[in-house]
């Protein structure tokens, strides 16, 4: 898994608190985290594929204000990059320095209830591996959310410079969480109303240096809103329903027995 550029890491951590992406994943994994929860809901956590911390803090913060997530209780990260150390820290999530492509994990200090991989496991060659290392990690009927960005086709420049090796359809995840031993037990497309811009962005942009391609595209704060607005109505569609189609996939699963 390729360190990313320093760049990057800072504007994933400034942006996670308020930028539409951003704010529409932490919101639905939540929402997943919660709706598939024990009654007693959560007192461990583990985020594979961390980086600065923000996203799972994100996640954490809006489970323990539903009562789903132990107050206080400690969030522990998994990335392969040391400077995410000071970050991490400032989220309270505890960092965990480790090579996720090598099919091996260190030693925890527990099993765990929960654990995200929020677009994680696209940058790893073979991230069975990675998956099969997880399953000793984690706790008889833990439950496991996950999101992938969706569609080989949509593969483009923004990808390579990310360090993606594949995008992913609701087939291709479903076949690789399967062949892991985990139970899909929800699967949707996510940011359906981002798709045509998606396409039109990638398809149509020239190649531009690795560290320009990573930026977020900026848009005006009433832009921002409005495709807040637009996460917010996906978000209550998925309470019954499902997306057929978006720039992103989610799954929540559970290891089987």
């Amino acid at each position: 898994m390729e360190a990313m550029p320093g760049a990057h890491l800072e504007e994933l951590d400034r942006l996670s608190g308020s930028y539409w992406w951003h704010v529409h994943r932490a919101e639905t994994v939540a929402n997943l985290a919660g709706r598939f929860s024990p009654p007693a809901g959560f007192s461990n956590y583990l985020d594979i594929g961390c980086g600065p911390g923000a996203a799972a803090r994100a996640v954490a913060d809006r489970l323990s204000s539903r009562g789903k997530f132990a107050g206080g209780a400690e969030v522990l990260g998994l990335d392969g990059d040391e400077r995410l150390a000071a970050a991490c820290k400032s989220h309270g999530v505890k960092l965990v320095v480790c090579e996720l492509g090598a099919g091996a994990l260190p030693p925890l200090e527990r099993r765990f209830e929960l654990f995200t991989a929020m677009d994680a496991l696209e940058h790893l060659k073979e991230p069975q591996r990675l998956l099969a290392a997880l399953r000793p990690q984690l706790t008889d009927g833990a439950l496991g959310v996950i999101s992938v960005p969706a569609y080989q086709w949509l593969f483009s420049d923004w990808d390579r410079a990310a360090g993606h090796q594949r995008r992913y359809d609701a087939a291709s995840l479903r076949d690789l969480l399967e062949q892991a031993r985990f139970e899909v037990v929800w699967q949707s497309y996510l940011y359906s109303f981002a798709l045509p811009a998606a396409v039109l962005r990638r398809k149509t942009l020239p190649a531009v240096e690795a560290e320009k391609a990573l930026a977020f595209p900026g848009v005006p704060s009433w832009l921002n809103s409005a495709l807040r607005l637009a996460g917010a109505a996906e978000r209550l569609w998925l309470k019954a329903g499902r997306i057929p189609f978006g720039t992103s996939l989610l799954a929540a699963v559970r290891p089987k027995t």
